[in-house]
């Protein structure tokens, strides 16, 4: 099974443009090249802390959805490309392949990978759950695109989460009393409502009144139904609760 992986793969990332990755340095919400992650990371948390240097594995928790490569399978236009080793760094916000799965490599602490380009017409679906592109307006107002997993699918709309991690430099302790704060991956996850009759997803804000102005037409109902069904919207269970009552209204 390995070698038959092994073979698709490499026809694949010989006859394919679409799994070369770009190598774009600089902010890593621009992409940067995944295989320079360590190093980069690791010169902007040591810009002030050059006497006392950090390294990669001094950083609490991950920038990976998955630590591990797994098996996925690729979809371009709705077929299959194939089952591939996949990782979500969501810090890059890239989906790796591994490009040598040998078992040395397989098990190296620095393997060989490179990433999936973004396209709206592939998809990925990792451990059960599909992984797709798609452009939106960040809180900033710019249009850009980014990874989604999609939660929900109804008839009229598809609830989204994006996945986004935040590195949090070390800090050092005030007072002799106090501990120093080592840097630190963490993940949050914000969701996003997709109407079937829209281009981009809307954000759903964990506040009611945002969420009601985010669907103006659907205000009245929605309020009466969150009230009625005891509606907590930062919690998953009760947002699928509300994708599928807006698919009814």
């Amino acid at each position: 099974m390995k070698n038959l992986v092994a073979i698709v793969l490499i026809a694949l990332m010989l006859s394919s443009k679409f799994v070369v990755a770009q190598a774009v340095v600089g902010d890593p919400n621009q992409y940067e090249a995944s295989w320079r992650l360590k190093q980069v990371i690791r010169d902007k948390l040591n810009v002030q802390e050059r006497s006392n240097p950090i390294e990669f594995s001094d950083i609490k928790g991950s920038p990976y959805l998955n630590e591990s490569f797994k098996d996925g399978q690729y979809f371009l236009n709705g077929k299959s490309q194939g089952h591939f080793y996949i990782r979500y760094n969501v810090y890059n916000d890239q989906i790796e392949i591994l490009t040598d799965v040998s078992p040395e490599n397989f098990n190296s602490k620095t393997p060989k990978y490179d990433a999936f380009l973004k396209s709206n017409n592939s998809k990925i679906v990792l451990d059960g759950k599909t992984i797709k592109s798609y452009y939106y307006n960040d809180d900033n107002g710019n249009t850009t695109n980014s990874y989604f997993i999609e939660v929900n699918t109804t008839d009229k709309y598809t609830l989204l989460v994006r996945k986004r991690c935040v590195l949090t430099p070390a800090e050092k302790a005030a007072t002799p009393n106090q501990a120093d704060r080592a840097a630190r991956f963490t993940i949050y996850d914000d969701y996003y409502m997709l109407d079937k009759n829209e281009q981009y997803p809307r954000k759903i804000e964990p506040k009611q009144r945002k969420l009601l102005k985010t669907f103006p037409a659907k205000a009245d109902a929605l309020k009466d139904y969150i009230k009625k069904e005891r509606i907590n919207l930062k919690e998953e269970d009760d947002l699928i609760k509300l994708t599928n009552y807006m698919s009814t209204i």
